[in-house]
């Protein structure tokens, strides 16, 4: 369905970084290289994943959704305004700790796939030191790691589906919220101003626009 974002600059701005990174693993790496064969691997593991997921975010999100009419009916209340703006941040920081990072760790498995190098410290075993190559070496790498490779192997546009500094004003309650249920994260000592249903909407847009791309070249049949 790619024509649902026809025209849409930052699905060809995304669809233009991705694309030759996966023609390279699916078209050009042959499949007997041990890149092939671990990336492969990796496809397998990471639809185990994203099933789970995308479970956990449909949960979380749904259950958000059904306290929302509830502060819509009291939306006059200030506290309950104020209450829906709690709910709308921490529906955020669901979608990008679940659907988020799993994308992302897919995105960084496929540029590991394409010879680009990602460094890891391993806590319990030698080599402390390695280069990541699956989802457990992942496992502990922090999110702005992984967003500054992406955007270091020219991922610029397709890291920007996570907004990190929401996420991390918002984990670390960095945020403040008025009487209104105007929402403010703070920022380098400065307060900023968030619509956090933008956000969230932003988010969701291109979270589908990355699947989209990834499942129209066929990465989960390799």
């Amino acid at each position: 369905m790619p024509e649902m974002f026809e025209g849409d600059p930052n699905y060809e701005k995304i669809k233009a970084e991705l694309d030759p990174f996966i023609t390279k693993i699916t078209k050009v790496t042959g499949k007997t290289t041990p890149e092939y064969i671990r990336f492969k691997k990796n496809i397998l593991e990471w639809n185990k994943r994203f099933g789970k997921a995308v479970e956990t975010a449909g949960t979380v999100d749904s259950i958000q959704k059904l306290q929302i009419p509830l502060f819509q009916e009291l939306e006059t209340t200030p506290g309950n305004r104020r209450l829906l703006s709690v709910v709308g941040l921490y529906r955020y920081l669901g979608l990008v700790e679940s659907l988020g990072t799993t994308v992302l760790d897919l995105l960084v498995i496929l540029l590991i796939a394409n010879s680009r190098n990602l460094h890891v410290e391993r806590i319990y075993d030698v080599p402390r030191i390695v280069h990541a190559s699956s989802f457990d070496d992942l496992e502990y790498v922090p999110l702005a790691t992984k967003i500054a490779f992406l955007e270091r192997n020219d991922l610029r546009e397709t890291s920007k589906f996570i907004d990190r500094e929401l996420r991390n004003a918002i984990a670390h309650l960095n945020f403040k919220i008025d009487s209104q249920g105007n929402i403010s994260i703070l920022r380098k000592g400065k307060w900023k101003s968030v619509n956090i249903y933008e956000r969230i909407n932003n988010f969701n847009k291109k979270f589908m626009m990355i699947t989209l791309i990834l499942s129209q070249r066929e990465l989960n049949n390799i």
